[in-house]
């Protein structure tokens, strides 16, 4: 499978690397992207109540309503659809919980894409986690807080995980381990996907 037709989601608990590998791929291959946190951020400028509603989930590390979401996600896809050729699609940090899951397949079924979908979990510990979000000083995010990393951890173990073992039973998931350098994370990757 040539990497411009794969639809590829990032799953991993904060600082597992989601971002920084979706990023990496992007500039090889070419793919589309669609961030999930970066959608809710940028929503959250909206002075509306959506909008405000958001921007305070998110300085609170809670996470928003899966409708706001895939609302975000729809109008991406569309996009992305209407291209001339398709790129291939990267999800970065989504689907969260089991609802999200069954309306991102019903998404990628409606676009064309379901029999590309692959699912990358980046597997990393608490511990690593908690390193990771402390030596970003200076270059945090404003809902970088150890208090919002322990919800959002709470969340994954609780809703997150059991998406990540249904795509295991499905045959759809590639499990990296994310402890050791980006370099060596990104190779794994690559080489799972047999993009090279």
């Amino acid at each position: 499978m040539k990497a411009s037709n794969l639809v590829l989601a990032f799953l991993g608990p904060s600082g597992s690397g989601k971002g920084t590998q979706s990023k990496r791929l992007i500039e090889k291959f070419g793919f589309t992207y669609i961030g999930s946190g970066d959608l809710l951020r940028q929503r959250a400028k909206k002075s509306d109540f959506t909008g405000k509603k958001v921007k305070k989930y998110i300085a609170e590390g809670k996470l928003a309503s899966s409708l706001i979401v895939a609302r975000l996600w729809e109008e991406e896809m569309e996009k992305i659809k209407n291209l001339s050729q398709f790129p291939g699609l990267i999800i970065d940090g989504s689907p969260r919980c089991p609802f999200e899951t069954r309306l991102i397949d019903s998404g990628l079924d409606w676009y064309g894409w379901k029999d590309q979908y692959r699912v990358i979990y980046l597997n990393i510990g608490y511990g690593e986690s908690k390193k990771r979000l402390l030596a970003k000083e200076g270059r945090k995010r404003n809902d970088d807080t150890l208090a919002a990393l322990d919800r959002r951890w709470s969340w994954f173990r609780k809703q997150t995980l059991p998406v990540i073992e249904d795509y295991r039973r499905r045959g759809l998931l590639i499990e990296i381990d994310a402890h050791p350098s980006i370099e060596d994370v990104y190779r794994a990757v690559v080489q799972a996907l047999k993009l090279e």
